[in-house]
C-alpha cells in the first residue's frame, strides 16, 4: 500500500509514473490528497508519462498531482519544479506544525479564574458547586440565544442577554471576554456599532464554551 510506505518515513516529494503496472495512479493520488494525515496529504505529487495521447494530464492534475512532464524529459527542466515544490512544502509543513502547537498550547491555557467565586463563597464547596453547575449548564443555551437574537437584530434582547451574563463572566473570572460582553450590551443598548457585535460575541462564545470544559473538570474536583 502506498500509504504504508509513506508512513514508514519521511518524503518530501512524490515522483510517480504514469500506467504503472499494477498500480491505477488516479486513485493512488487521490488516496494520497484524501488522508486524514496532512503531512501525507499535502507531500507534493509529480507526474511522468511517456504518451501524449488522451487527457492523462488533465486527469492528473485534476485527481490532485502537481505537475506532469511527458517523457523524455531534461532533468534540468524538472529540478526547478521539485526544487520549488519540496520548499513549498516544508514551509507549509512548518506553519502547520507552529499553528498546531500554539493551538495546543491556547487549548491548555486555563481560561477561568475562580478567585472571585471563591470569595464570595467563603470555602463552602456545595455553594461553588452550584455556581458552576449553574453557569455549565446555562451558559451554552444563553449564547445561542444570543447569537440568535443577533441575527434578527433584536438589539434589546442582546443587550438584555449581555446584562445578565456579565455577573456571571465575574463569577468564573473568565476576564478575556468581559469587556466584549460589555461593549455587547452597550453597542444594542445605544444602536452604535452594530457589525461589530456579530464577531464579539463569537469571540465570546468560544471563549466560554474552552472555559466551560475546563470547569467540568473543576466540578470533578468538588464532588470528590
Amino acid at each position: 500500500c502506498v500509504e504504508e510506505v509513506l508512513k514508514s518515513r519521511p518524503f518530501d516529494l512524490i515522483v510517480m509514473d504514469f500506467q504503472m503496472p499494477g498500480l491505477y495512479e488516479l486513485k493512488t493520488i487521490e488516496a494520497i490528497r484524501d488522508g486524514e494525515n496532512a503531512s501525507l496529504a499535502e507531500i507534493p505529487i509529480i507526474i511522468l508519462c511517456s504518451s501524449a495521447s488522451g487527457n492523462a494530464k488533465e486527469l492528473c492534475i485534476s485527481a490532485g498531482a502537481d505537475a506532469f512532464f511527458y517523457k523524455p524529459y531534461q532533468l534540468n527542466d524538472l529540478r526547478p519544479i521539485m526544487v520549488a515544490l519540496v520548499e513549498t512544502y516544508r514551509a507549509r509543513m512548518t506553519l502547520y506544525v507552529e499553528t498546531s502547537y500554539n493551538n495546543n498550547i491556547a487549548e491548555m491555557e486555563k481560561h477561568f479564574d475562580l478567585t472571585s467565586l471563591n470569595e464570595i463563597s467563603e470555602g463552602d464547596k456545595e455553594f461553588a458547586f452550584t455556581m458552576i453547575s449553574y453557569f455549565v449548564e446555562h451558559t451554552p443555551i444563553a449564547l445561542e440565544n444570543l447569537i440568535a437574537r443577533i441575527s434578527t437584530q433584536d438589539w434589546p434582547e442582546v443587550r438584555q442577554i449581555a446584562h445578565k451574563l456579565k455577573p456571571q463572566l465575574i463569577y468564573m473570572g473568565i476576564h478575556s471576554i468581559q469587556e466584549d460582553v460589555e461593549l455587547i450590551e452597550q453597542y444594542s443598548n445605544q444602536k452604535i456599532h452594530l457589525d461589530l457585535i456579530p464577531a464579539m460575541a463569537a469571540n465570546t462564545e468560544k471563549h466560554c464554551l474552552l472555559a466551560i470544559e475546563q470547569l467540568k473538570e473543576e466540578l470533578k474536583k468538588l464532588e470528590m
